[in-house]
């Protein structure tokens, strides 16, 4: 399900991080790496210098057993990006990922930000932990379900991407009922549907466990990943997003902001 991959680059990621990068999704069964740079305007003495810096770059996904091929395109970025992903019929978007402050967050963009938007792919936003070597596996993922309907989204990835991870936790996060009655009948039913959900996750992982948060999705989906010792974090997007989402972002376009944990959104 995630055997080719698009990866866009601006040509100043250090070359560690996409080492990293390479070995993380080499346990995803990913065989094919297509990179990609855009740029506003080609010029033949700049097309040759990006086209041996691509190659460059491939040599490092190739060393590892994989496919890549390498293209420029023209244009904006998030646009380019998007448009080919779809032509290449690629299965996921690969973004190394930069993290802004909160107040260049607030005034400008970027073509990150942008492809998140956009993007109606599923997307790896990967930046490298430091404690991480570049061929260690995620042995610890948490997924981020609203127990509505992206979990229908989202289990074909769990149950058939080759992670191997050794525990998997299905997190779901929640504001307080009104009342302790409400409130205890509110958690068991949660409880329950977890325990589901966990159930048909069971015979691809050692050690899977339901864990139920109250208070802001926002914060405590990085914290209690965290806590838990994530190495990956999937959540699912819904297409149906409000008006304020829309303007605000989902809260998978704003984890990346929050964590330094590699995530994997599903749309």
């Amino acid at each position: 399900m995630l055997e080719k991959t698009l990866l866009p680059l601006s040509l100043k990621e250090p070359e560690q991080n996409l080492e990293h990068l390479a070995g993380f999704i080499s346990h995803f069964g990913t065989k094919k790496v297509y990179l990609c740079h855009v740029v506003s305007r080609r010029s033949a003495g700049q097309m040759q210098e990006i086209e041996q810096k691509l190659e460059y770059h491939a040599g490092i996904f190739r060393s590892r057993d994989m496919d890549a091929e390498i293209l420029i395109r023209e244009g904006t970025i998030a646009n380019a990006v998007c448009k080919l992903t779809g032509e290449l019929d690629a299965d996921y978007l690969s973004i190394p990922w930069k993290k802004k402050n909160v107040i260049k967050r607030a005034i400008f963009s970027s073509p990150d930000i942008d492809l998140l938007r956009i993007c109606s792919f599923p997307t790896l936003i990967y930046r490298p932990p430091g404690y991480l070597d570049s061929g260690n596996k995620p042995g610890t993922i948490v997924y981020a379900t609203d127990c509505k309907e992206t979990d229908q989204k989202v289990l074909p990835y769990l149950n058939t991407v080759p992670f191997h991870a050794e525990k998997l936790y299905f997190l779901h996060v929640r504001a307080r009922a009104p009342d302790p009655d409400t409130e205890k009948k509110r958690i068991e039913e949660l409880t329950e549907k977890l325990d589901r959900l966990a159930d048909q996750c069971r015979d691809n992982y050692p050690e899977v466990k339901p864990l139920i948060a109250t208070g802001s999705v926002r914060s405590l989906i990085p914290r209690k990943s965290r806590t838990a010792g994530a190495d990956l974090i999937v959540i699912g997007r819904n297409e149906k997003s409000s008006p304020m989402n829309k303007m605000l972002g989902s809260n998978a376009e704003s984890l990346p902001h929050r964590t330094n944990t590699p995530i994997l959104i599903i749309t």
